[in-house]
């Protein structure tokens, strides 16, 4: 809540649905009522009928600041089809009129967000990592295509399937994808980061396991706003249970000493200080809680507890993904391994490249240069 001169307001919820922004809050003048509202845009925005404003109950807001707050509660809805749309609401005003003909404006998005989204030559890379699991990944691509509000560049990064995976990407159209040797999660997460992040040079890379899915469309909006409001955030899966810190939403994550690393995002900001996952983490285990731990040190996606410890606190949102029930290369010798890599390694530097020599980076390049892409 902000107090700005007479005018008393709240900005509870921004979120994308059925094509328009949302934006839910509520507003009242501590001295004089407001008589009436507008949205107002930097620049030319379509037309006049191009958002819509309800007036809502307020009674829980009248139950805490009595009478005055009477038809303080509003609900916006801005039309949005594309992302110069986005970047000129997230630099727009809600403007409140009072009687006397005076007015009083609040910004709906933060400067972060604005210049973030505002920013020459944005661009989303979704990065897919994937093993063995060749039909449930197409099917999920598919979803993220038909899904997904940016022009997304997408790409797939497979770890040596030995099932239909690689003939199955051969013909699938408008991606960037790579077979590689199969060397365990931390690598591959590592091809699919880089490839977003250093050669397509993308604003954010949202990096995604091949057993999760968009469940509505626009869902990548909520990931690329939190990403560019914390530089990093998480996903909260419904098996992690209620969190007692937040609402799980794109500006309010749940925040929680849990993490899954089923799908992230990262911006490039993030990336330039903190860099990749740690290559000493083998086929299973830790590794993204390594890399985020790392995150959270640099001042991205979270919080750190105590000075000088593994202690954090993780930033994730609810981010309209689901996770489809598929087999798990889960083994707990592995999860022990990486267990032990990480109590050795949590507090060293926080930059790390994607390898530790210049053999593995001879390596890591010759695979980079094996991706390929579809038309």
């Amino acid at each position: 809540m902000d107090n700005k001169k007479n005018i008393i307001h709240s900005i509870d919820n921004v979120y994308f649905k059925d094509g328009h922004l949302k934006v839910d809050g509520w507003a009242f003048g501590e001295d004089y009522p407001i008589i009436s509202m507008t949205v107002q845009f930097e620049e030319k925005f379509k037309t006049e009928h191009s958002f819509v404003i309800n007036y809502l109950n307020s009674s829980d807001v009248v139950s805490h600041f009595g009478e005055k707050a009477t038809k303080s509660r509003f609900s916006i809805g801005i039309k949005i089809e594309n992302l110069k749309d986005l970047a000129i609401v997230t630099k727009a005003k809600i403007v409140f009129c009072f009687y006397d003909n005076s007015i009083e404006s609040i910004r709906i998005f933060s400067d972060k967000v604005s210049q973030f989204i505002g920013q020459k030559n944005f661009s989303v890379g979704v990065s897919v990592t994937t093993y063995n699991r060749s039909k449930l990944l197409i099917e999920n691509l598919n979803k993220i295509k038909e899904n997904s509000f940016f022009d997304i560049d997408l790409i797939i990064s497979d770890d040596g399937s030995v099932d239909e995976t690689k003939d199955l990407l051969k013909d699938f159209g408008g991606i960037y994808w790579a077979s590689s040797e199969n060397k365990g999660v931390a690598w591959n997460k590592n091809r699919a980061l880089f490839f977003s992040n250093e050669i397509l040079s993308n604003s954010l890379t949202l990096l995604m396991e091949d057993d999760v899915f968009p469940t509505k469309f626009g869902w990548d909006i909520d990931w690329v706003l939190s990403s560019a409001l914390y530089g990093h955030i998480n996903f909260d899966p419904p098996w992690f249970g209620p969190a007692s810190d937040g609402m799980g939403q794109w500006n309010q994550p749940y925040k929680s000493g849990y993490l899954s690393g089923q799908c992230s995002g990262f911006t490039k900001e993030a990336l330039a200080y903190v860099g990749y996952l740690d290559s000493r983490f083998g086929r299973y285990g830790h590794e993204h809680v390594e890399h985020t731990m790392r995150m959270i040190r640099a001042g991205y996606g979270g919080e750190i507890i105590k000075e000088n410890s593994p202690e954090c606190v993780f930033y994730s949102i609810s981010g309209n993904i689901e996770v489809s029930p598929s087999e798990s290369s889960f083994q707990q010798e592995d999860v022990d391994r990486n267990g032990e890599v990480l109590s050795q390694i949590w507090n060293e530097s926080i930059y790390r490249a994607p390898w530790r020599n210049d053999d593995e980076m001879r390596v890591f390049r010759k695979e980079i240069q094996g991706f390929v892409k579809n038309q």
